[in-house]
């Protein structure tokens, strides 16, 4: 395992973040550079966010959105405060994400300007909140402290600067599941897949030990994060190797 040892997923992730904290690890095509740090401080402002809004470690959270550094964020951050990633292809039409949000049991969904505006709110059964992951503003909400955040013009990514050593991913247990992935639907609705914890820690671990990427390496993301094989091999792995990716937003 490279010289690191971890015990569990969440660990994994604190040690990784710790170690690269100042180099570089995302950016969208032709857009900033963001380092292990700047992700850091979005995910503890999502992850405060989850808190106020009243989100329990558990509950799903729905991401519907193209590739891009702050669906990265919303995904990790989820991780990271202990829920379940419900990702959702940005293709599929409104009947599936609705089919989708309501079958998942999703509380809290996040997604792109475009994508929410061929959705009709009172469809989506559920949903406490909706969050812009193109600028992080605030779409619909029913909570109290989610409604101030939007009437003060939400930024979610201000706030006191996370140190190092205060960051960190919380640990689930290996059988707890992490992500909630939705087959294409091409024989009917959507049918999900309970991706538990040791699942992509294994193959996490596995890609460390065989694919030959180095700390420093320079990748580009062009598989949908929403599907499996593009969310670990091409994003969450990277990010353990001390990987530079950046998401190419469109085609």
């Amino acid at each position: 395992m490279n010289g690191m040892e971890y015990n569990k997923l969440g660990a994994m992730y604190t040690e990784v973040f710790r170690k690269f904290w100042d180099q570089n690890l995302f950016s969208d095509y032709g857009g900033s550079e963001l380092k292990y740090k700047d992700v850091a401080q979005s995910i503890q402002t999502l992850k405060l966010i989850f808190e106020k809004a009243g989100v329990q470690p558990g509950d799903k959270i729905a991401i519907y959105g193209r590739n891009s550094s702050n669906w990265a964020k919303v995904f990790l951050a989820t991780m990271a405060y202990g829920a379940i990633a419900v990702p959702i292809l940005p293709d599929f039409i409104p009947e599936n994400v609705y089919h989708i949000v309501e079958h998942s049991g999703a509380k809290f969904l996040f997604a792109g300007k475009s994508l929410f505006d061929t959705l009709e709110i009172e469809k989506l059964h559920g949903i406490e909140g909706t969050i812009a992951i193109d600028d992080f503003s605030v779409l619909n909400a029913k909570d109290d402290h989610l409604k101030a955040l939007s009437a003060e013009g939400l930024n979610l990514m201000q706030g006191k600067q996370v140190k190092k050593e205060d960051f960190f991913f919380v640990d689930r247990a290996d059988e707890e599941v992490q992500v909630l992935s939705y087959t294409s639907g091409s024989s009917g609705f959507s049918k999900g897949v309970m991706i538990p914890v040791r699942s992509l820690y294994s193959n996490i671990v596995y890609a460390q030990d065989h694919m030959p990427l180095r700390p420093h390496d320079r990748i580009v993301s062009l598989l949908p994060m929403a599907h499996v094989f593009g969310l670990a091999f091409e994003f969450l792995f990277p990010i353990t190797m001390g990987c530079y990716t950046t998401f190419l937003t469109k085609t």
